[in-house]
C-alpha cells in the first residue's frame, strides 16, 4: 500500500472537463468569477481543503456550472496550501473565524492522507466537529433537493454524515478493500462473507493471501468515540488482531503460496476507486477479466468502508439556500460523474450507478473509468457486505504506520502505536 502511495504521490492531477447541474456550456479559461458576477450580489465563500494540484480548475469549471451563478450569487472560492507554513496560517485564521461564530459558507474536504505530507486537515475528525455545532442541520433542505438522487446516494456512507440533530456533513467519495482474482483461473471454495477469524484459519490458501493484505485501521469499524474522546478498541485487542496479520503476511510470503496466487490471476487492487483502478493497470472495463472480489473482512464479519472526502455548510451561513444549491449540484449524478473534483480524491462516488458501462467515474488523469457488468455485480456485491463506515482521519494513519516497524518487537510497537493513537485523541 505503502509503495501505491508513493507512486500516486508523484502523478499530476489533470483536471477533467466538467458537465454541471446546467446544459449551458462555459469556457473557464474566459470567464473569471469577477467579470461575470456583479458586486452587489450575494458572495459565497467557498473553502477546499484538498491535496491535489489541479484543484482550482476544477473548483471555478463546477462553481460556474451551479444554476443562478453570476444572476443569483457570486462564489468567492480558495483552496488551501498541500503544506507549508502559508497553510498553517491559514488553518489558523479560518478556525478562528469559525470560533467567532463566521468562516466560510461552504467546506468540501478531503480526508487525510500521503498526499498531506504530514500536514494536518482543516477537521482533524469529522464526528468530533459534528458534536460541536460548526454544520448547518441539512434534513430540511435535503426534502426539497433538485439536482441529488438521495435514494441512489450509498447510503450506509450517507449515514455517516448524521448525528442526533439529522445529516450534517454529505460524503462524496469512499474506498473499500478487496483483493481480486481471475474468475477463469479461480473459484472460491467457501461461502462468503465471512469473520476476519475465519480468514486468518481458511482451507482456501487465496482466502488467507487476501486477509494479509487487511489493513490494521479497518478491524474494528469506528476507532474512537469521539464523544468521550476514547478509543473503542484496547491494547490488548490491537495486540492480538496485529499479530494475527502478522503470521498471515509471514504466509504470504512463502513461495509456494506466491506462485499459487499468480497462478490464480491475482490481482492486488487495495482500494476500488480512483485513482487506484487506472494506476494499477486494472480498469475492470470490457477489456478486463472477470473477477471474484475477496474484501478483507473486520472483526464482526463485514467490509469496512473508508469515506475519503465529504462537504459541509457553516452553521452561521447568511446564505443556506443558496449554499445548500451549490451543494445540491456538488451530489448531482451528473456532476459526480463527470467533474475532476471527483477525480482528484481516493474512492468511488457515492452515487451508486456509477463507475458501469455507460454510467462512468473520473480518474485522476482526467479521463474516465468504469466496470464491465461482471465486476460492477462484484462491486455491489462487496457494497452490499458493508457493515462498518468511517471518516479516514490521522487514527487510521497512525495504524497503518505500524507496519513500518515490523522489525521491532511486536508489543513495543503496538504499545507505542496505541499510546500515540490517545494522545491524538486527547488533543483534538
Amino acid at each position: 500500500m505503502r509503495k501505491c502511495a508513493v507512486v500516486f504521490a508523484f502523478i499530476l492531477i489533470v483536471s477533467g472537463i466538467l458537465v454541471g447541474c446546467e446544459t449551458k456550456q462555459v469556457n473557464p479559461q474566459n470567464i473569471s468569477s469577477s467579470s461575470v458576477a456583479s458586486d452587489e450580489l450575494p458572495t459565497i465563500r467557498l473553502l477546499v481543503d484538498f491535496i491535489s494540484d489541479g484543484i482550482g480548475d476544477s473548483i471555478l469549471d463546477y462553481v460556474q456550472r451551479v444554476p443562478g451563478y453570476g444572476t443569483d450569487f457570486k462564489v468567492d472560492y480558495t483552496y488551501l496550501p498541500r503544506t507549508g507554513a502559508e497553510r498553517e496560517s491559514q488553518l489558523t485564521s479560518i478556525r478562528t473565524e469559525i470560533l467567532a461564530g463566521k468562516g466560510p459558507d461552504i467546506f468540501i474536504c478531503s480526508c487525510p492522507n500521503f498526499d498531506y505530507d504530514n500536514s494536518k486537515p482543516l477537521f482533524l475528525f469529522p464526528n468530533q466537529v459534528m458534536e460541536r455545532r460548526v454544520f448547518l442541520p441539512l434534513d430540511s433542505y435535503l426534502e426539497n433537493a433538485e439536482y441529488m438522487e438521495w435514494d441512489k446516494l450509498f447510503q450506509p456512507v450517507m449515514e455517516a454524515g448524521k448525528n442526533e440533530e439529522g445529516q450534517l456533513l454529505l460524503p462524496m467519495s469512499y474506498q473499500i478493500t478487496a483483493m481480486l482474482f481471475d474468475s477463469e483461473l479461480y473459484s472460491c471454495t467457501e461461502e462468503l462473507p465471512m469473520t476476519w477469524e475465519m480468514m486468518t484459519v481458511s482451507n482456501d490458501p487465496m482466502i488467507q493471501y487476501a486477509g494479509s493484505f487487511q489493513s490494521i485501521n479497518n478491524f474494528f469499524g469506528e476507532l474512537a468515540d469521539y464523544q468521550n474522546d476514547q478509543l473503542t478498541f484496547t491494547e490488548d485487542e490491537l495486540l492480538l488482531r496485529y499479530s494475527e496479520l502478522r503470521d498471515l503476511k509471514r504466509l504470504r510470503d512463502q513461495q509456494d503460496l506466491r506462485e499459487l496466487y499468480t497462478e490464480k490471476g491475482g490481482t492486488i487492487l487495495l482500494d476500488i476507486g480512483a485513482p487506484a483502478i487506472p494506476l494499477l493497470g486494472d480498469k475492470l472495463d470490457d477489456s478486463s477479466p472477470n473477477y471474484i472480489m475477496i474484501p478483507m473482512y473486520n472483526v464482526d464479519g463485514g467490509v469496512t468502508a473508508n469515506i475519503t472526502s465529504f462537504a459541509a455548510i457553516n452553521r452561521n451561513t447568511t446564505y443556506p439556500e443558496l449554499s445548500f444549491r451549490m451543494l445540491d449540484c456538488l451530489l448531482s449524478k451528473d456532476v459526480q460523474s463527470r467533474s475532476s473534483i471527483y477525480g482528484n480524491v481516493m474512492g468511488t462516488p457515492v452515487h451508486m450507478e456509477l463507475a458501469q458501462k455507460g454510467q462512468p467515474a473520473q480518474t485522476v488523469f482526467g479521463g474516465t473509468w468504469y466496470m464491465n457488468e461482471w465486476n460492477f455485480a462484484q462491486f455491489s456485491s462487496l457494497r452490499d457486505q458493508v457493515n462498518e463506515v468511517k471518516f479516514y482521519t490521522e487514527l487510521d494513519e497512525l495504524l497503518i504506520r505500524m507496519s513500518e516497524e515490523e522489525n521491532k518487537p511486536l508489543d513495543k510497537v503496538v504499545h507505542d502505536c496505541y499510546t500515540k493513537t490517545q494522545m491524538l485523541l486527547a488533543e483534538s
